[in-house]
């Protein structure tokens, strides 16, 4: 029996072909970091100290002179130059279990200053440093080393003589009523973690309709009205007079039933 193809709608994609679908996840991995700078100290002098000694600043009263909790790097450091230009040069001390006696954990180059104005230099290699270590001051040749006070807890230790090697511990003697002219800057890095990954929901499955043409053979309502398929039609023609078009006959065959051809599909 020959069944009939009328004008049949073709699907853009099948129902069901979606199975699952990808989950886009953007996850921040790296961990950003920032720098922070802390100014210790103070560059403030007004009085001149002889030649050849080191200093560290023990106590005080205003400020600080330790380097904060994280410790860091030491990126530059100042001073207030007066009539006499040095050289001078920044000295870290670090406690030990010893009062007065302190370990030599960092030093600039000796810088011969500008006179009479604050000078700061920024050091080419940074000084590490760890919280609770100390600014100090070698005094190479005559220059402002300290400003005076009134309060008996800014304490300096000053030694005399060469300085210590790197990581040498030297003992200082207590000096009361003065603050160091020395300041610096502590840079830290803060590392922030990363934010929580950003998930991208899968889009739900989507479902293509199924055709709304021939379903089993039967037209559907907005079909054309059916007619007979005859064998007493001429070679060629449709029996209603119409084209192959008008019936879905879109592929251009023709079914042939003998010596006659029909206006039906196989």
């Amino acid at each position: 029996m020959l069944s009939r193809r009328v004008g049949r709608f073709r699907p853009v994609a099948r129902a069901g072909v979606i199975a699952s679908s990808l989950a886009l996840i953007a996850t921040v991995f790296s961990w950003s970091a920032a720098l922070a700078s802390t100014a210790i100290g103070s560059a403030a002098g007004n009085t001149t100290c002889s030649a050849g000694f080191d200093t560290v600043q023990v106590s005080w009263s205003s400020g600080t002179y330790a380097v904060p909790a994280g410790g860091g790097t030491i990126t530059s450091w100042s001073t207030q130059a007066g009539p006499l230009a040095g050289p001078v040069g920044l000295q870290v001390w670090r406690p030990t279990a010893t009062a007065m006696s302190y370990q030599l954990v960092g030093a600039s180059p000796l810088v011969t200053l500008v006179p009479s104005t604050l000078n700061t230099i920024n050091l080419a290699t940074p000084i590490p440093v760890k919280a609770g270590d100390l600014l100090g001051l070698r005094i190479e040749g005559r220059a402002f080393c300290l400003v005076t006070s009134s309060i008996a807890t800014d304490t300096y230790g000053g030694r005399l003589g060469a300085t210590p090697a790197m990581g040498a511990i030297g003992a200082f003697s207590s000096n009361q009523f003065a603050q160091l002219d020395i300041a610096a800057t502590v840079t830290t890095a803060v590392t922030t973690p990363s934010p929580s990954p950003v998930t991208t929901p899968s889009p739900s499955p989507v479902t293509t309709p199924p055709p709304t043409g021939d379903q089993g053979g039967q037209r559907g309502s907005g079909d054309h009205p059916s007619s007979s398929c005859s064998s007493n039609a001429p070679f060629g023609a449709k029996s209603t007079g119409k084209s192959d078009w008008d019936y879905g006959d879109t592929d251009g065959k023709f079914s042939r039933h003998g010596n006659h051809k029909h206006n039906c599909d196989d």
